[in-house]
């Protein structure tokens, strides 16, 4: 018994350093995970029509209202890079039309389509979204909002 006992004391104890060392290092690599994960910057909500947009969101250096297609203003900045765009519509607005490429939708129909009743895209990359534009098409309306994370 006494051999038995000095043979796998050491096996277990192996077992026990390498579990242990896994849940230390799995432990320290979400933590990291976690630190570096995208963090939400700017928070907007308004309206979006067919000739422009207002911004009521209070908490951001963007413009509260806007001509034409809506943006992410501080994407335009050179001074911050974004990871990704939530863009929401909801469901009591209308359809309107957006570009990821940087051209400009138009209230009579250039663009992809946005359908009433609700509408969501994450926008991944910040040449993406410095280049997304929104605009309602004519006589509609897009209640927005918008988060941008780093």
């Amino acid at each position: 018994m006494e051999i038995i006992a000095k043979v796998v004391a050491p096996v277990i104890a192996k077992i026990y350093d390498a579990i242990n060392l896994f849940v230390l290092d799995s432990w320290k690599l979400r933590k990291q995970q976690a630190m570096n994960a995208a963090r939400a910057k700017y928070d907007h909500q308004g309206a979006i029509t067919a000739t422009g947009w207002t911004d009521t969101a209070a908490a951001h250096p963007s413009p509260a209202t806007g001509i034409g297609a809506w943006f992410a203003y501080e994407a335009q900045q050179e001074d911050q890079i974004f990871s990704s765009l939530l863009f929401t519509v909801d469901s009591t607005s209308g359809t309107g039309r957006y570009f990821i490429t940087g051209r400009e939708p138009t209230p009579a129909g250039e663009g992809f389509e946005i359908q009433s009743a609700g509408f969501q895209i994450l926008i991944q990359g910040h040449e993406n979204i410095k280049a997304f534009r929104v605009i309602a098409e004519s006589g509609q309306t897009l209640n927005y909002t918008a988060s941008l994370f780093q």
